[in-house]
């Protein structure tokens, strides 16, 4: 089992570290929990010019290592409440730790009960009732994938001959559709334009 106050001991680290450097002039090096290629350290080139911004930048890059790693919202909450104890003066770095950190919290609710009662056939039924959906003899699957930022599932037509059965297997949230043959740029009228 992933240690929760583990990774978030680390984005806290982490962000500590940057602070320094960033207050210091130096280089900020990408967090440890995205960099996944220690021998070739990547830096952020951040704005000269809004120092709100910067901070709130590598506060949102913590949080987004602490979720690259499997960070549950205990994780999460953990983060938020370390970086309002380490950065007790720095009202920016407090308030978009914990804004973010809430949203992120949220957004995973949110995706759980939608991944709870998602029902395939009921999906495919209401997306075909629409009249000016058109039917063809091209299987497709619309394949769901969360989008953290957004909060919700956004769904991508993909040809069923093209992924492999694991990739169905990783992405469970599909259901089957089928349509006329997209146009040379990728697109079927009415479904993606108009």
């Amino acid at each position: 089992m992933l240690n929760q106050a583990a990774l978030a001991t680390m984005a806290v680290t982490d962000l500590m570290y940057q602070m320094y450097c960033y207050r210091n002039d130096m280089r900020v090096y990408v967090n440890s929990l995205l960099d996944l290629d220690m021998s070739n350290r990547a830096w952020y080139n951040l704005s000269v010019d809004d120092d709100k911004w910067n901070r709130a930048f590598l506060v949102d890059r913590c949080i987004e290592g602490i979720l690259s790693r499997g960070g549950s919202p205990r994780a999460l909450e953990y983060f938020a409440l370390w970086v309002a104890e380490l950065f007790a003066t720095d009202d920016v770095i407090i308030n978009r730790g914990k804004f973010k950190c809430e949203q992120v919290i949220s957004s995973l609710k949110k995706k759980k009960e939608w991944e709870a009662g998602f029902n395939r056939v009921t999906a495919a039924q209401k997306f075909i009732s629409d009249p000016l959906i058109p039917i063809g003899p091209v299987h497709y699957r619309y394949v769901y994938h969360w989008d953290l930022n957004k909060g919700y599932h956004l769904g991508q037509r993909e040809m069923v001959s093209n992924p492999t059965e694991s990739y169905w297997q990783l992405n469970p949230y599909w259901f089957d559709y089928f349509g006329i043959a997209e146009n040379d740029n990728g697109q079927i009228r009415y479904i993606d334009y108009e």
